[in-house]
Formats: C-alpha cells, sequence, structure tokens
C-alpha cells in the first residue's frame, strides 16, 4: 500500500491506480438505488417492490383499441419514519461536550462548534448514514476578512460525489479520496481530491489525470471524519415494507373497481333520478309473469359482503412488525390520545426499544465526535491560533447525549432531594444528574447565597 500511495502522491495517479487504492469504496449503483429508495420515493428497486408487483394492463375500450390501465402505487415512507425517529433519538438534542478543563482553547472550540452548526449537521450526517449507508464531515480553513483563519466545515452525501477512505495494514485511515464532477464550458470534468495527515492533493482529469497542486490543509491530522454501515437503517424490515405497500395499493385497485355502491335493478325499473335531484324515487310497474303472477320490478344497492377483513388484519400485522422490529414507535394521534399522564419510567418502558438501540450506537456517536473534536482542536493550534497548542496537551472532552422524551422533573427533584438529606449523594452530583445548569457555576452561586444567611 505504501508504494502505490507514494506513487499517488508524486502525481502518478492512473485509473489503475485508483482501482488498486478504491478497494474501500462502495459500488455506487447500490448507493444509487439507497438514495432513489429513501429520497425519491422509487419503488423499482427490488421485485417484491410495488413497480414490479403493480403492473399496468393493456385493455381495450368499447371500439376495440388498446387503451392502458395504471395499475395503483402507493408509496409509504416507513423507511424515512425509522430513519429520522432513529436520528432522533440519537442526536434530537444537542450533545453535551465537556472538557476535562476549561480554557481558551475549549472556548475555541465551542466556538467553531457553533459557528459551524454541528449540532444540526450531525443529524443531516447521520441521516445520510442511516438511508444511504455513508456520510462524511469536511473541514477546511479559510480566510475571511483578509486575514482572520476560520474553521468551515461541509457534509457529504450521495449528491456530493463518490467518496471513501483507504485504509493501512493496520485499519488505520491514511488517506481520504472524494471524486466529483465540476461544469467547464458546458462539459463535465473529472475532479479528485485527497486528503493525507498533512496533504490534500488535487487532481483533474481531462484525458489523464493531473496532479494541479499538493497543498497543506492547515491540520495536523486528516481533516475529514468518515460515517459508514453496512446496510440502511430499514434493511431487515425492507420486505415487509414491500409488502404492505403491496397490499394497500391492491385495496387501493380493488375500491376503484368495487368500493362504489353497485345499484342492482331487478325487473322492468323507471325513473332512474338525476344525481342533483331532490326527493328522489324511481319507478317499479306491476307485469305478470307466465302464469299470470304479479312481478314487480326491484332495485337495491348490493353491500360489499365481502369486506376486506383479512386485508385489515394483514396490514396491521404487517404495520406491527415494521414497527417493532426496527424499533421505532409509532406515535400516530389514535395512539396517543389516550395517554394521560405517564410517569417518567413508564413513558422510558414505553420508548425502551427507541431507548436501548440509540444506547447500542452510542459508543459510536461518542467517537464519531470525538474525532470531530479532534480534527477542530487540529485545525485551530495548527492555523488560527498556534498559540493554543500547549493548552491541547492532556485535553479530553466527555461526550454526553441527552434524551428526548418529555422528563419527569418533579419526580427526579424528589429523588434527588432524599438522596441528598439522606447523605447519599452530594449536591454536586445531584445537579450534575439534574442536568439543568453547569455544575460548577451553580455551586458557586449556591455557596455565595448561604454566606449572607452565615452572617445573620
Amino acid at each position: 500500500m505504501k508504494e502505490l500511495l507514494d506513487k499517488f502522491k508524486s502525481g502518478g495517479l492512473t485509473d489503475d491506480l485508483l482501482k488498486k487504492i478504491s478497494s474501500a469504496k462502495k459500488d455506487k449503483e447500490l448507493l444509487e438505488n439507497f438514495h432513489k429508495e429513501y429520497f425519491k420515493k422509487d419503488r423499482t428497486i427490488r421485485d417484491t417492490q410495488i413497480g414490479f408487483t403493480q403492473k399496468d394492463k393493456t385493455v381495450k375500450d368499447e371500439k376495440g383499441r388498446d387503451r392502458t390501465v395504471k395499475a395503483i402505487r402507493i408509496p409509504i415512507s416507513f423507511n424515512k419514519k425509522i430513519v429520522r425517529t432513529s436520528v432522533a433519538f440519537e442526536f434530537g438534542n444537542p450533545v453535551v461536550l465537556k472538557p476535562s478543563e476549561v480554557n481558551e482553547l475549549t472556548e475555541a472550540v465551542e466556538d467553531v462548534w457553533k459557528e459551524c452548526r454541528l449540532d444540526s449537521k450531525l443529524q443531516k450526517i447521520k441521516e445520510y448514514q442511516r438511508s444511504e449507508t455513508q456520510s462524511a464531515l469536511v473541514f477546511q480553513v479559510k480566510k475571511i476578512a483578509g486575514t482572520e483563519n476560520k474553521i468551515k466545515c461541509k457534509v457529504l452525501n450521495y449528491k456530493s460525489g463518490s467518496f471513501w477512505p483507504v485504509f493501512d495494514e493496520f485499519g488505520d485511515m491514511v488517506l481520504f479520496v472524494w471524486s466529483f464532477k465540476t461544469k467547464i464550458n458546458g462539459k463535465d470534468v473529472e475532479n479528485l481530491w485527497a486528503f493525507d495527515e498533512t496533504i490534500v492533493y488535487k487532481y483533474k482529469k481531462t484525458n489523464s489525470w493531473v496532479l494541479e497542486s499538493r497543498d497543506s490543509h492547515s491540520f495536523s491530522k486528516i481533516p475529514v471524519i468518515y460515517f459508514s454501515q453496512s446496510q440502511p437503517e430499514y434493511d431487515d424490515v425492507k420486505e415487509l415494507i414491500d409488502r404492505y405497500e403491496t397490499s394497500v395499493s391492491k385495496l387501493g385497485a380493488s375500491n376503484n373497481y368495487s368500493g362504489s355502491p353497485l345499484l342492482f335493478t331487478k325487473g322492468e325499473v323507471q325513473g332512474m333520478p338525476d344525481r342533483d335531484s331532490d326527493g328522489k324515487m324511481l319507478n317499479a310497474p306491476l307485469g305478470y309473469d307466465e302464469d299470470d303472477k304479479p312481478m314487480y320490478g326491484d332495485a337495491k344497492f348490493l353491500p360489499h359482503d365481502n369486506a376486506p377483513k383479512s386485508v385489515e388484519l394483514e396490514q396491521k400485522t404487517l404495520e406491527n412488525l415494521i414497527y417493532s422490529l426496527s424499533d421505532t414507535p409509532n406515535l400516530s394521534f389514535n395512539n396517543l390520545k389516550g395517554i394521560g399522564n405517564v410517569s417518567g419510567v413508564a413513558l422510558e418502558l414505553m420508548f425502551l426499544g427507541s431507548i436501548l438501540k440509540a444506547k447500542m450506537n452510542e459508543g459510536d456517536n461518542r467517537t464519531d465526535i470525538q474525532r470531530i473534536i479532534n480534527v477542530i482542536i487540529s485545525g485551530i493550534t495548527t492555523k488560527v491560533n498556534m498559540s493554543l497548542k500547549k493548552a491541547s496537551e492532556g485535553l479530553h472532552y466527555d461526550v454526553q447525549f441527552s434524551s428526548i422524551l418529555p422528563s419527569d422533573l418533579a419526580g427526579l427533584v424528589t429523588t434527588l432531594t432524599t438522596a441528598v438529606t439522606g447523605n447519599i449523594m452530594s449536591r454536586e452530583t445531584a445537579i450534575d444528574l439534574l442536568g439543568k445548569a453547569n455544575t460548577d457555576e451553580e455551586m458557586k452561586k449556591i455557596e455565595a447565597e448561604k454566606k449572607p444567611d452565615e452572617g445573620e
């Protein structure tokens, strides 16, 4: 791998070399299918989807001419519901960053975090990762107003082009590659940017690859965080979703055919009223059969005796399986309208599946955020404010996630107060667990409020 990378960095990129360093690159067609299914409601990806199960039909009209009857196809965005609910349980509230010490560097990190709007970007990044299976966050240092250096970032997804990491023999990322197209004189031109620990290599392809520049990217490590997973978040239930959409589509087609009332007439019926007539009435004149027995005409609407009870059962079963197997709560109005006043513990038990899934992902999410912080620190200490480099030594962050569920604040305060007065918990720990204020600042305020009382 080292020989390949050395050749790449020296300007010797060829299509063959690019292929050799692209072993971690995901299949483009697969990523395109993920993107189209999630963002464009494309249902022609799998044989079990309504794009194939619901087929258009060619029939003859009254004059014998062919006409096409369009099949009913109703896509239902269960995949978006699953992905966005999962992201909301993980990043619905901003993450809490707690440095091991507060200094000028940690304040600069907080400023960059806010200026880059990373809390909202993390939600988009995770949505792309959960739906398209990959995303990336690329940092750069830009000059603002001619002199001031600022750290900026960009989110990459399927529409941004192709991107992939390059790993060494030990599984460490040694290069990140981003390939995209630009328009020059109305023609598409291929571009390829690659980042290592200190340099960004910019190639452009006309007839062959040409290294246009190799400049410092102003960071002391690769300024890219790559987010990936093997399959979309809804992969385990995709067949169930396909079947549900097929069932609903078939029901819609059936209703088009037999959902409207069918008027059955027997014998002679006269005086069919207009649609807008008031006091509608049918006239059935008296007649006689062959045996001179009186015979009356009759008209009635036929009931739908074959009501789709089995269809309703199947759809309810499928819906329950989709939500339960994907650990997604069904928060429809009908499910919530009778919930009443639920305690905090009971509420958490109701959403236990989603909470457990978020907890299972917490380790990877914490690692991702710590990598973001490390890249920001490297940019600050390498280019933006090099005098803060010493402050980065020994600095580490504790990343904390908070629940989006409404909390039982009164119950929590009561519990913590009991624990503190019972001398089994410190006041500082109670404030920290309450999570409503900065613990150090709140302790100082409490001590300051106690001093006037002690002097009386």
